[in-house]
């Protein structure tokens, strides 16, 4: 329930403040722009953690960055005029506290008007935040801050952007059409001013002292979601390009390798309508995306078992005299991968099937929809690649063959069709003498040749001299250091394995997604509509409020002679370092300590037994003193004087 709160108060916030003027329904009708649509809430984060958000330097960055906010193409059209006809709403921002201070020279008598909307000059932050602390103030300030600790980590603000648009009579005017328009709006804001925060070099929008983070939930969120979405499929491009040319280097065939991969899209499509339709699941998570990634390897795995088996059927294969037939290869091909095939698609499946028994929303529909993929993908295997296969053997390579011998001398001794199959053959018999381990069945090799090292490339030469020696030799010795280091690598994860505590992590923080995720957890001690009510009705940014005016001298236009700081909370001077005074006008003197007796004593130039209130406790005169008279201590400058009176004298 308290996590349903805050979101409600983060995400469709309900706190407004009165104005007579606008009391009436058919008043704001007059108005445009008034029906709040979005709200942007922006956290400020300090980057050094033992100063806190609340230094000169960060509070200036802060008010930068909102001024280039308002100052966007665009923002007087979309912002929220609840309370104006012609002036955007202000924002909640803790700006409009610390720059509260009025010009003097428009402020006559012993009060003044302020006005907490950011627009007068920076106040005196220790004293308003002792004002925070005082008046109860906590929406601006993380759950950290108090009477022990006076700074905060964190702060916030929050813009708002309203219906109906200038140009549309009412809310119900071509309503999509003006959301169509705001919702492009947040992205330009996104886009040039939000992201730049996130970047490097010179794209980037760099401040020395304030880490920004947003958020938005209308538009903003699904937009950066699909931004990094779509950044990580460029990456699953790539991924898809290099298997396709991987495959393609292995089959050299474009027909064939086409075909194969054309099943990982199609598979993709036909999960997607199980996942929507079928199973009701009406979002696709970020780990759904993450299967692209897995069901390409998988589709890879697939597609050069079943190529290679039909290449080998030809030398391993004697039937009937039709060995070299498509048909004949295909359908021993069959026989001898789908199987094997079978058994790795249905343990994959059940595997992510198995998910779907997590009590985590996410975790069961990413299993149901990575289990049907590999499914899908099994299946498209199983069809559109033998297909392509015997079209493009029976077909188009006699073809191809056909139309390169008329560029050039015709054989003399076999046809086209004929000099592909055997060559095909040849490497294929290759493949059956190095990997067959039945020699003696009822298999027997079309054409027994022997392995020409010559015909094979680096790799192959490599497997069958360096390393087949090296594993028959060693085949104990590597039994036994697998063992052993498996062995040490699960002593090291149990000592160092823990729990992670929390949500769960899906973006880092060096995004803005990530640092959103981080700051829902308690940072803020208020977070509901009527927290901020509490807050407002204290520091309205709206309504003046009439406060103690700070002192002046004489003529001086500025508060406190320009010599000090104004706190609009108590209407006193914080005075700069030398001067002092109610309005800061006195240079600070160097303190004295002179004896001052009252009254007089008879005799001049003498002084009888003093009785003087001490710290901490109260000094008793003299025992054999018959009578006392009292004296006084003055100081003449600005600064207290530590004193005593030692006994005996």
């Amino acid at each position: 329930e308290r996590g349903e709160e805050r979101w409600r108060g983060w995400n469709f916030l309900t706190a407004e403040t009165n104005n007579s003027d606008l009391a009436s329904a058919p008043a704001r009708e007059l108005l445009s722009q008034y029906a709040t649509y979005w709200k942007l809430d922006l956290f400020y984060q300090a980057k050094d953690e033992e100063k806190g958000i609340f230094t000169p330097e960060a509070l200036e960055e802060i008010r930068d960055f909102e001024r280039r906010l308002r100052a966007l193409e665009g923002y007087g059209d979309f912002c929220r005029k609840r309370y104006s006809f012609v002036s955007c709403d202000p924002a909640y921002t803790v700006t409009n506290i610390f720059f509260s201070v009025p010009n003097a020279s428009s402020i006559s008598g012993d009060t003044m008007q302020v006005i907490y909307d950011g627009s007068g000059s920076l106040a005196n932050i220790e004293d308003v935040l002792k004002g925070f602390l005082r008046d109860g103030i906590d929406w601006w300030v993380d759950k950290d801050f108090g009477p022990k600790n006076l700074k905060s980590l964190y702060t916030r603000a929050s813009f708002f952007g309203g219906l109906p648009l200038e140009g549309y009579e009412s809310l119900d005017t071509r309503l999509e059409e003006q959301k169509a328009k705001s919702n492009d709006f947040l992205r330009k804001v996104w886009t040039d001013l939000l992201h730049r925060t996130d970047l490097p070099g010179d794209e980037g929008l760099h401040y020395e002292h304030v880490v920004f983070t947003w958020a938005e939930s209308r538009v903003l969120y699904g937009h950066e979601v699909n931004f990094y979405l779509f950044n990580d499929l460029r990456f699953c491009i790539g991924t898809f390009i290099l298997v396709s040319a991987l495959i393609l280097l292995r089959q050299q065939s474009l027909v064939t390798t086409f075909c194969g991969i054309l099943g990982v899209p199609l598979a993709f499509s036909a999960t997607y309508y199980f996942h929507y339709v079928v199973m009701g699941y009406q979002r696709m998570s970020v780990m759904d995306f993450v299967s692209i990634f897995l069901i390409v390897g998988i589709a890879a795995d697939d597609i050069l078992l079943l190529y290679n088996t039909y290449q080998l059927a030809s030398a391993v294969v004697q039937l009937k005299g039709k060995t070299n037939q498509p048909a004949a290869r295909m359908r021993w091909a069959y026989r001898e991968a789908a199987s094997a095939m079978l058994v790795t698609s249905v343990t994959t499946c059940v595997s992510f099937y198995a998910n779907m028994l997590s009590i985590v929303s996410v975790v069961r529909q990413f299993g149901f929809f990575m289990g049907t993929l590999v499914l899908w993908n099994f299946l498209n295997v199983l069809t559109i690649f033998p297909a392509s296969l015997l079209v493009n053997e029976m077909y188009l390579a006699p073809l191809w063959c056909c139309c390169r011998a008329t560029k050039g001398p015709a054989p003399s001794s076999a046809s086209c069709g004929e000099a592909e199959a055997v060559e095909m053959v040849q490497t294929a018999s290759r493949l059956a003498r190095q990997f067959s381990k039945d020699h003696d069945s009822h298999y027997v090799l079309h054409m027994q040749t022997e392995i020409q090292h010559d015909h094979l490339d680096c790799t192959e030469r490599f497997m069958d001299r360096r390393f087949r020696p090296f594993l028959v030799t060693f085949r104990w010795l590597l039994l036994a250091f697998s063992f052993s280091l498996s062995g040490l690598c699960v002593f090291l994860a149990y000592t160092g394995f823990s729990l992670a505590s929390g949500d769960i992590v899906i973006f880092e923080e060096d995004v803005n997604l990530g640092r959103v995720a981080a700051l829902t957890s308690e940072i803020f001690p208020s977070y509901t509509s009527a927290d901020l009510n509490n807050n407002l009705a204290i520091l309205n940014p709206l309504q003046p409020q009439i406060k103690p005016s700070c002192p002046r001298l004489g003529d001086n236009n500025s508060w406190c002679s320009g010599l000090g700081s104004c706190d609009t909370f108590t209407g006193r001077c914080t005075c700069q370092e030398g001067y002092v005074g109610q309005a800061c006008s006195v240079l600070r003197a160097d303190p004295t300590l002179d004896f001052v007796p009252w009254p007089p004593p008879s005799i001049p130039k003498s002084y009888d037994y003093i009785h003087i209130l001490a710290r901490p406790s109260l000094l008793e005169s003299p025992g054999t003193a018959d009578a006392t008279e009292p004296i006084y201590f003055l100081n003449q400058g600005d600064e207290p004087v530590e004193w005593s009176i030692e006994a005996g004298r």
